[in-house]
């Protein structure tokens, strides 16, 4: 829908009056005026039986679904951040046999181009792998920060992990390192981080708390590039430990849900948590059922000091009431009152958990155009190369590896010991990607074809520099059942020389 055009736009929305048993009712709503539409709808992300479902909510359209993939699709514990219009999916955990480790994995999803059909997209290889990491999108980068954090109930392969922190750049769609914290800091990442991007001074504040609930803060200068540690913010530390939901930050006051309400700190100077009044009747729903596992809560800057919480409640199965509350804070002296400017509910059908909600902020490009009558229902697949292979397919796990082996030994390895059959036309790379743990001595390769992972697995006695290696597919994928008469690639002996 084209709003600059479309001046005289009215629309239908459903709004809660008062408590549930006052109903509701429908009216018309006035478009937004162009100052107010920065950021005028939110991407939301449920978890419905083994899909991922992202939709648009509109505030004035109403919701559609944007795009919906497999779970399994993604490594789990994946970090997501929204630039424009691309959706971005960093780092997370993949199994590989007994092992876990750290994904250096990313993806995308071009949301700009609904209603049409939207492929989730490899993005170019983290430099290291992260599990659950920091990330922010700022001025065209992507900026993601690590932690060391780990489950109680599965070994995940903790070795230091270099680089520790990286930037992605959106233009060059290239990864650099960035510096490392100190050893205190990285020490506290074992623990899951809350996080929060401080636009005034250009800071990404974490907070490591530990399990006693101390621990310290820490932020990343995104303009001088450095790490620096802010001192004697024991209630903002327990707070962010305690956070339910994302924290956002405006001018210097940091508002998040704390234990079912909405209170302020000061993020320049120690001070005491603060209740934001005006608030209890609208987000009852909210407190009532904060402790239970079926909510999930977020909160978002809209700009121009404009709040918006959004807090799901399931009253039966997979139906999610969705409630959108948007309001401005008037601040006196040691007193925040919030004045609300509108409190929207909308019923999504065939949804679980709430998983993730981004507002949409638009720097270059223009606000993906959705259908909210069509509710276009569009399925999407993994990106296949040119053979229509998915990278999982072409990927093989090589173990045993001497010390010190660099990517492009590798790379000449598959290049040298995997042979076209007479009449095939392909002529590029065998390998696209390599990833290796030099700590546990394995590395992922990607093919440049199914048909060449293949023929990897089959080769005869590989070795290395005299050391023999294993070659297989990576346990949590399925291997594919080789045909009879064979690859469409002929294996060698497979052996470089001492």
């Amino acid at each position: 829908m084209n709003w600059e055009s479309d001046t005289e736009k009215r629309i239908w929305m459903c709004k809660r009056r008062g408590d549930e048993s006052d109903g509701i009712e429908w009216f018309k709503m006035r478009k937004l005026e162009e100052e107010e539409m920065t950021k005028k709808s939110l991407c939301l992300c449920f978890e419905s039986d083994t899909k991922y479902r992202w939709y648009n909510l509109d505030f004035d359209n109403g919701y559609s679904l944007l795009s919906e993939f497999n779970i399994g699709d993604l490594p789990g514990f994946h970090s997501t951040v929204l630039y424009d219009s691309k959706l971005y999916f960093i780092g997370g955990l993949n199994r590989v046999g007994n092992r876990v480790f750290a994904s250096p994995e990313a993806f995308f999803i071009n949301l700009s181009n609904a209603p049409n059909k939207i492929s989730l997209q490899e993005a170019p290889l983290m430099i290291a792998g992260k599990f659950s990491p920091v990330v922010a999108a700022i001025d065209s980068k992507i900026y993601v920060l690590g932690t060391s954090a780990c489950m109680t109930d599965i070994t995940i392969d903790t070795s230091y992990i270099k680089p520790w922190a990286e930037v992605f750049d959106i233009v060059s769609n290239t990864w650099s390192d960035l510096p490392f914290p100190s050893e205190k800091a990285i020490e506290q990442s074992k623990y899951k981080a809350s996080y929060v991007y401080h636009e005034k001074t250009k800071r990404i504040i974490t907070s490591y708390p530990d399990s006693n609930y101390s621990g310290d803060l820490w932020y990343f200068d995104i303009t001088t590039c450095s790490w620096g540690f802010i001192p004697q913010m024991h209630n903002l530390l327990s707070a962010l430990k305690y956070v339910h939901g994302r924290p956002v930050i405006v001018d210097d006051d940091l508002y998040i849900i704390y234990r079912h309400k909405l209170c302020v700190a000061s993020v320049v100077k120690p001070g005491d948590l603060i209740p934001v009044h005006g608030l209890k009747k609208a987000i009852k729903s909210l407190e009532t059922k904060f402790d239970d596992d079926d909510i999930s809560s977020f909160l978002s800057h809209l700009g121009n000091g404009l709040l918006c919480l959004v807090w799901c409640v399931h009253k039966r199965r997979k139906i999610a009431d969705v409630h959108c509350l948007k309001f401005r804070v008037n601040k006196i002296p040691s007193y925040f009152n919030a004045v609300i400017e509108s409190d929207d509910s909308f019923i999504f059908d065939g949804v679980d958990y709430l998983r993730d909600c981004l507002p949409f902020v638009m720097h270059n490009t223009t606000a993906p155009a959705v259908d909210p009558v069509s509710r276009c229902q569009i399925t999407s697949r993994r990106r296949h190369s040119s053979r229509q292979s998915t990278r999982h397919a072409r990927r093989v796990l090589v173990d045993g590896l001497p010390p010190k082996t660099d990517t492009h030994t590798i790379a000449t390895f598959f290049a040298d010991n995997i042979v076209l059959e007479p009449g095939h036309n392909d002529t590029g790379p065998v390998v696209l990607d390599v990833y290796i743990n030099k700590e546990r001595n394995f590395a992922i390769v990607e093919l440049s074809s199914e048909e060449q992972a293949n023929s990897a697995m089959v080769l005869s006695n590989p070795r290395l520099n005299g050391v023999p290696l294993t070659i297989c597919r990576p346990a949590d994928y399925k291997q594919p059942q080789l045909k009879k008469e064979g690859t469409k690639y002929a294996a060698k002996s497979a052996s470089l020389p001492v």
